[in-house]
């Protein structure tokens, strides 16, 4: 329930709390912090089912919102250098190490992983004029790892 709670009770409230002040307004942007593995299910079920219906969650929202001047989208990082992605590759994190077993088969990854900052450019897209017309979307960050 922790992880449901953090990961699609979280952006519920944060949402409905949002709208209080974007709606009169008739402006806002919500960005939700999704995960490649709300379309490649490959990390554990809770953890992956929560980013799945968020994404669904961001998808609604801005339909929702389709007549406001309120945008919502998502970003979805893939691998990214965190000290968490660090103790998951090295097999550390609870259930990590079957994890690993299984990813290769899912995962294709030339390339090199990606940098907190490239989430964070993503977002400043999202956030800025530049992604004025984007509604619904859900934004891969991954080096091209999960195509």
């Amino acid at each position: 329930m922790y992880v449901m709670n953090t990961n699609l009770g979280g952006p519920m409230r944060y949402i409905r709390e949002a709208l209080k002040i974007f709606l009169p307004k008739n402006d806002g942007v919500i960005i939700n912090i999704s995960s490649v593995n709300g379309t490649r299910p490959f990390c554990g079920a809770t953890y992956t089912s929560t980013k799945g219906a968020l994404n669904t969650l961001t998808k609604n929202v801005a339909m929702r919102l389709i007549d406001t001047n309120i945008r919502c989208n998502a970003v979805a990082p893939g691998s990214t250098v965190t000290p968490a992605h660090l103790a998951n590759k090295a097999g550390e994190q609870p259930g990590g190490a079957e994890m690993l077993k299984h990813s290769g088969h899912f995962v294709y990854f030339p390339g090199p992983e990606c940098d907190p900052m490239d989430q964070a450019y993503a977002c400043l897209y999202l956030a800025s004029k530049m992604g004025k017309a984007v509604r619904g979307q859900v934004i891969q960050v991954c080096n091209g790892a999960f195509l």
